[in-house]
């Protein structure tokens, strides 16, 4: 619900989903407690710079990787909040929320305009740059190994699930049909692909590090994206859908630029914090908030900074460092693709915005 273009219905969910959140935030705030304190006495004896250095081994990264890139994206957050500022003021609001975060160009008319590609194009969109992706897209559908749809229809998350000893894989997507669900859909046959590889390798070379895997399915999204705008010249309105693409790119950079440096830095404060004692709900959202303040300030409402939902501290418990730092990295590979969105894409009633 956070990718429709009403502003009532996002903010809505958002507020039913920060409800859901303080509900249970006292049970939460002991997991994550727990959680780190576990990880903290198993693979450090309570010193976190060793955690860290354990999670750069796992993923097969040098510490000088990660300070490089933390600081680059650092350097561009004043762009990206740039970017955001002229994203509320496109959807009349003063700041965006998180629940903002993912949604694409507002329509030009109503109704607004499908999507310029739809699931049924993917073999023509991969099957210049990646023909193994849109073989695999194939196959899945043939064998009813791909199931799209929602929460109504049983769906309640994005994955791919590989079983590498009978060479088979499932995919699940929480679907919609829009274009944001499409570069979801992408990703998953990334990894689909990556795992249809994996499976013919030996035992010992199907085990890769999370950097690696999050790279094929980044490729795959990138692929994706490009062939998404190339296609868009072909539509009626391809004005609108050459800048919803466009849009897409910029919401994948603030993945990529913020939401994940910042669980970064969160995840990094918390287990420092932690080492010293357990950590009170109020103290945990002061470090999620402090973790977002310079990715985020000025371009967010403070009010989804001190939320749970939208933060990292709701998902510390599933985004691990490992995984967060396996974000950073895989960005790499369309950091190019996102700048020239970012230094190129001009949004009305802002002169500056380019």
């Amino acid at each position: 619900m956070y990718g429709h273009v009403e502003n009532q219905v996002r903010d809505a969910a958002f507020l039913g989903v920060r409800q859901a959140w303080q509900s249970i935030e006292e049970p939460a705030c002991q997991c994550i407690n727990v959680v780190a304190k576990a990880r903290l006495s198993r693979h450090t004896g309570d010193a976190p710079g060793k955690l860290l250095q354990a999670a750069l081994a796992d993923n097969r990264i040098q510490a000088e990787t990660i300070e490089c890139v933390m600081q680059a994206v650092t350097t561009a957050a004043p762009l990206l909040q740039r970017f955001l500022r002229t994203k509320a003021r496109l959807y009349a609001k003063d700041l965006i929320g998180f629940q903002d975060l993912s949604v694409g160009m507002p329509a030009p008319h109503d109704p607004t305009p499908g999507p310029a590609c739809r699931q049924e194009d993917f073999p023509a969109l991969f099957e210049t740059t990646l023909p193994g992706v849109a073989q695999t897209f194939s196959e899945l559908l043939d064998r009813k190994w791909l199931k799209l749809g929602n929460a109504v229809s049983g769906n309640f998350g994005d994955f791919c699930a590989p079983f590498p000893k009978i060479g088979q894989c499932r995919v699940v997507v929480n679907f919609s049909g829009s274009l944001a669900d499409l570069n979801t859909l992408a990703l998953e046959l990334g990894h689909a692909y990556h795992a249809s590889i994996l499976g013919q390798r030996r035992f010992w070379q199907q085990q890769v590090p999370v950097t690696l895997a999050e790279t094929a399915s980044t490729v795959a999204e990138a692929v994706f994206r490009r062939a998404a705008l190339d296609r868009a010249q072909e539509q009626d309105n391809s004005a609108w859908h050459t800048a919803d693409i466009l849009m897409l790119e910029l919401n994948k950079a603030v993945t990529y630029l913020a939401l994940a440096p910042s669980a970064f830095v969160f995840e990094q404060s918390l287990y420092r914090a932690r080492a010293g004692g357990e950590l009170p709900v109020a103290q945990l959202n002061a470090l999620s908030r402090q973790s977002q303040e310079h990715f985020f300030a000025g371009a967010v409402t403070s009010e989804a900074m001190r939320s749970l939902p939208g933060s990292p501290i709701s998902c510390s418990t599933s985004r691990v460092i490992h995984t967060t730092i396996s974000l950073i990295f895989s960005a790499t590979c369309c950091q190019n693709s996102l700048w020239k969105c970012l230094q190129t894409l001009t949004l009305p009633n802002d002169s500056k915005t380019s």
